[in-house]
C-alpha cells in the first residue's frame, strides 16, 4: 500500500527535470570539418573571453500544472529522432577513443565492487574477528582515498595547462590521461595491500590503506577517463555517458557475482593479484591513447559533426 501512494506521489508532485542544453549550446563554436582544416580538429584550443551574461534566445514559460504531468516533453529544435538516440551510443564503440575511455572507467569501478564484496567476510572472520559497527569504520579508509582520488581528479587540469604551456599554448585531449600516473601507483598499492593483507592476516591498517588506494584510483581513474571522453566529441555527452555506464554494466557484472568464488578458489592474495592486473592492464591503454588518440578524433570528426547537425548544433 505504501509503496502505490508512493508511486502516486511520484507521478503527481515530481518536478519534471529536463533541461534542453542543446539549445544552449548551439551558440557554441565546434570545429569546422572542411578539409583544409581536418589537420587541427580537436587539436588546438582557442583562449578567448566570453561574455558570461550572453542573451539567449530562447524563453521558457512557466509550465501549468497539466503540462507538467506529462510523461516527456519534445523541443522542435531537436531534430534527433529516437532510432537516432537509440543507435548513436552504439554507433560510438567504433570509435577507439571512447572505448579506451570506457575500459577504463569500468574497471575504475572494478574497486568498490571487489572490496565492497568482502571487507566483511575478511574483518567477520579471524584473525580480526570485529563486530559490525568495528567493521563499517573501516570504510573511514574510503573517505581519504575519495578526497585523494578527487584531488587527483582535479589536478589533471593544471597537467593539461602545464603541458599546453611546453606545447607553445597548444592544448591536446590526450593531456588529461598523464594523471592516470597517479592512479595506476594507487592501483598496484592498493590490490597488493589489500589482497595479501587478507591472505596473511597481517594488521588491520594494511588492509585500510589498501582500501584507500583503491578508491583513490576509482575516484581519480573515473574521473579522469569522464573527462577524456566529454572533451574527445563535445555536444553528445549523454550518449558518452550511456557507453561508460555499458562498458562498466558489462564487465563489472559478471564481476559482483564471482568474486566470492574466486576467492574461495585461490585466496585474496592471488585473486587481487589478478583484479589489479586487469586494472592496471585498462590504465595501459592510455599510452596508445595518448600515441594516436589525435588521428583517431581526426578520423571520427565528420561522424560527430553529423550527430551535432541531426541537432542544428552545426554553426
Amino acid at each position: 500500500m505504501i509503496f502505490a501512494v508512493v508511486l502516486i506521489l511520484l507521478f503527481t508532485t515530481f518536478e519534471e527535470t529536463l533541461f534542453p542544453r542543446f539549445l544552449f549550446e548551439q551558440d557554441q563554436n565546434y570545429p569546422d570539418t572542411d578539409t583544409s582544416h581536418k589537420k587541427d580538429i580537436d587539436t588546438t584550443a582557442s583562449l578567448h573571453e566570453v561574455d558570461s551574461t550572453s542573451e539567449v534566445s530562447y524563453h521558457f514559460p512557466k509550465r501549468t500544472y497539466r503540462q507538467r504531468l506529462k510523461p516527456w516533453v519534445h523541443f522542435p529544435q531537436d531534430k534527433t529522432t529516437y532510432w537516432q538516440y537509440f543507435r548513436r551510443p552504439f554507433m560510438l564503440f567504433l570509435f577507439p577513443n571512447i572505448v579506451i575511455a570506457g575500459v577504463i572507467f569500468a574497471f575504475g569501478c572494478t574497486a568498490g565492487i571487489v572490496s565492497f564484496g568482502t571487507i566483511s567476510r575478511i574483518t567477520s572472520e579471524p584473525p580480526y574477528n570485529w563486530s559490525t559497527t568495528s567493521t563499517g569504520l573501516i570504510y573511514l579508509a574510503t573517505l581519504a582515498g575519495n578526497i585523494v582520488g578527487w584531488a587527483t581528479g582535479m589536478s589533471s587540469d593544471f597537467i593539461v595547462m602545464r603541458l599546453a604551456r611546453r606545447n607553445n599554448g597548444i592544448k591536446e585531449t590526450e593531456m588529461c590521461l598523464w594523471a592516470l600516473c597517479a592512479s595506476f601507483v594507487y592501483a598496484a598499492i592498493g590490490y597488493m595491500l589489500y589482497g595479501w593483507g587478507a591472505h596473511f592476516g597481517m594488521h588491520w591498517i594494511t588492509i585500510a590503506i589498501g582500501l584507500g588506494c583503491m578508491i583513490a584510483h576509482q575516484v581519480s581513474a573515473c574521473s579522469v577517463a569522464t573527462a577524456y571522453a566529454m572533451e574527445c566529441f563535445p555536444g553528445i555527452s549523454g550518449e558518452l555517458v550511456v557507453v561508460l555506464s555499458i562498458c562498466s554494466s558489462v564487465i563489472n557484472f559478471p564481476l559482483s557475482f564471482t568474486v566470492q568464488q574466486v576467492v574461495d578458489t585461490t585466496g585474496f592474495g592471488y585473486a587481487f593479484v589478478f583484479y589489479g592486473f586487469c586494472v592496471l592492464t585498462s590504465m595501459a591503454a592510455a599510452i596508445p591513447a595518448v600515441m594516436y588518440g589525435k588521428s583517431w578524433r581526426r578520423r571520427a570528426a565528420p561522424k560527430w559533426q553529423k550527430w551535432l547537425a541531426e541537432r542544428g548544433r552545426v554553426d
